[in-house]
């Protein structure tokens, strides 16, 4: 039921854009994660019913010659690596379905900031790499605030709460919500 994450900076995600496969699936508010995406072999040494391996990559394509980047942010889950133990409850599915809605909150929260910085061709580099390493943080924090606050979703009152204000914040969002986007770059 707690989820760790997988942190990947922004020169990894290049292999996004060579078409190397990976056993991920990318959020998506109209498909809702099942148990058969939870592909990894569970734990024993873990006391959960449940590890959602999740968390979002960004990455660029153009260049800022070009006076504009091509920004990807893209929120993941990971099959090959989560895992399920006994508990196939439609309740401890939807618990792990919002540590992967958080985690794509906080990739809205990433696109949201990268669209309001001022990019130029000296710094962007830098600023994108230091807005992620922000985002990955704060994501990681709330993460583990929602576990602790569901007591890792043994209180049902406290995770329905939840699952409900993430929706929320995710439709105040909507606008973001769209992976690829278009930043300026000045010079």
């Amino acid at each position: 039921m707690s989820s760790k994450f997988i942190l990947i900076l922004l020169g990894l995600f290049l292999a996004a854009f060579t078409g190397a496969e990976r056993n991920i699936v990318n959020h998506d508010n109209n498909v809702k994660l099942k148990w058969k995406d939870f592909q990894g072999t569970p734990d024993p040494d873990i006391n959960a019913k449940a590890i959602s391996y999740v968390g979002f990559q960004m990455g660029f394509k153009g260049t800022a010659r070009q006076d504009s980047l091509i920004i990807v942010v893209e929120a993941f889950f990971d099959r090959s690596t989560s895992w399920y133990s006994g508990d196939t409850s439609a309740y401890i599915l939807s618990h792990e379905q919002t540590h992967f809605d958080i985690t794509e909150l906080y990739a809205r929260k990433l696109k949201q900031s990268i669209q309001g910085a001022t990019l130029t061709y000296k710094n962007y580099q830098s600023v994108l790499r230091e807005l992620e390493k922000n985002a990955h943080k704060s994501m990681n924090t709330a993460d583990s605030v929602y576990d602790i606050a569901t007591d890792f979703s043994r209180l049902p009152e406290e995770q329905k709460k939840w699952n409900t204000n993430i929706q929320k914040d995710l439709a105040n969002m909507s606008v973001f919500a769209t992976d690829t986007f278009k930043v300026p770059v000045k010079f």
